[in-house]
């Protein structure tokens, strides 16, 4: 009996062992940073100055800053998970976990586990103790569910009660959890013919649905191509002139872009660790970026007029549309005798709709530059339009 009492004794309690994991897991819970479970990127992360981009950031920005269940629509690579950061960083959340969650990467047996927990014993392999499922850690936070339409259609209705009662209940429990948790999700897919399909419910389609935000691809924004990749370059300190032949930047400037900001990345890392030493040709570019070199034919890329072509028959611009009001611009100052700088040019294209940092003016007039469209002065002479970049404006009916 001695000998069983010691035994006992040195033993502790499964009590005591189930609370310090309680104290452990609530202590990570409050420090997100231990945890991993942050919001990395902020609105300031986001690159672009199209319309319809600018208006999907504005709406953002205002749905951040309330607990509103938010879904984001958009392709593959345009951005979604990019923009759920940066909701979480500029709501009052910011400072609390940020849990992202891929649907249609974990396993679905493992799926439900792993969103809402489970008890000690529920199944075959449980931890002891149990385990607090991804949406109580990210109690007080957020919570980001990419790819919501690969979801199984049995988690929905778990999903939806979430959303509505706010509390969750793990695998193998009795009892329900309350959780202060904001959701946000994503999916590149149509929702509402997965719906037409009873692939998805109807009721969690408009629960989810009421506040949308819609990512434009890059072929809808192709005038943000250009400053992406010259984004993309700083991180290698490179510049886009510098580091391409004319041909090689017409033909990832054309290209379709179909794996949208994603495969642009890929693509301007891969040719800046290739080709840091020289400039890119086409040969140097991804197979795809040569066909449509080849699609466009070389007397296309080699032809100084070859981006007019891209005018309606109205003359309105539709792919340039900032370039031309600038060489619009500068042709008025530059009747009067002078040039202008970047600050009054920014000034001036805000006036009409553009609201573009000196930053990006400046890229853009090195644009027309390299096209010998304008001359950049020295000091304060300013920009002046040339007499090619006068013949481009006649040609294009806007001056």
């Amino acid at each position: 009996m001695e000998n069983i009492s010691k035994k006992t004794a040195s033993c502790p309690p499964t009590v005591t062992i189930i609370s310090d994991a309680s104290k452990i897991e609530r202590r990570l819970k409050n420090n997100p940073i231990t945890t991993g479970y942050i919001a990395k990127y902020t609105f300031n992360d986001i690159q672009g100055q199209s319309p319809a981009l600018l208006n999907c950031l504005e709406k953002a920005k205002y749905l951040a800053a309330t607990d509103l269940t938010i879904l984001i629509t958009g392709p593959t690579g345009s951005g979604k998970e990019l923009l759920a950061h940066a909701i979480h960083n500029a709501s009052p959340r910011c400072n609390k976990p940020f849990v992202a969650v891929n649907c249609a990467a974990l396993p679905k047996d493992l799926l439900e586990s792993e969103l809402f927990g489970y008890e000690e014993g529920a199944f075959t392999g449980a931890r002891r103790g149990g385990k607090a499922g991804l949406f109580e850690q990210a109690n007080g936070g957020s919570i980001f569910l990419d790819e919501i339409g690969d979801l199984p259609f049995g988690l929905q209705a778990k999903l939806l009660r979430v959303l509505e009662e706010k509390e969750v209940m793990r695998v193998g429990a009795e009892r329900v959890i309350p959780l202060d948790v904001r959701v946000i999700a994503a999916t590149n897919q149509d929702l509402k013919r997965l719906v037409e399909q009873g692939d998805f419910r109807r009721d969690l389609y408009y629960r989810l649905n009421t506040f949308n935000l819609k990512l434009p691809s890059l072929q809808e924004r192709r005038e943000d191509i250009f400053p992406l990749i010259t984004y993309f370059l700083k991180r290698w300190n490179l510049e886009a002139y510098n580091f391409f032949t004319p041909r090689a930047l017409e033909a990832l400037l054309a290209y379709s872009w179909p794996g949208n900001i994603r495969e642009l990345r890929n693509v301007i890392d891969y040719l800046a660790a290739v080709c840091r030493e020289r400039k890119v040709e086409i040969g140097d570019l991804p197979p795809d970026l040569q066909q449509t070199a080849v699609d466009k034919k070389e007397e296309e890329f080699n032809n100084e007029y070859a981006w007019i072509n891209l005018f309606g028959e109205s003359g309105e611009a539709k792919r340039f549309p900032i370039e031309l009001a600038i060489l619009r611009i500068l042709n008025k100052c530059n009747n009067n005798g002078r040039g202008l700088g970047r600050q009054q040019l920014a000034k001036r294209l805000a006036e009409q709709g553009f609201k573009l940092t000196e930053d990006m003016v400046r890229t853009r007039i090195k644009y027309l530059a390299h096209k010998g469209y304008v001359q950049i002065g020295r000091g304060r002479q300013g920009t002046k339009i040339t007499s090619r970049g006068k013949e481009v404006l006649s040609k294009s009916l806007l001056n």
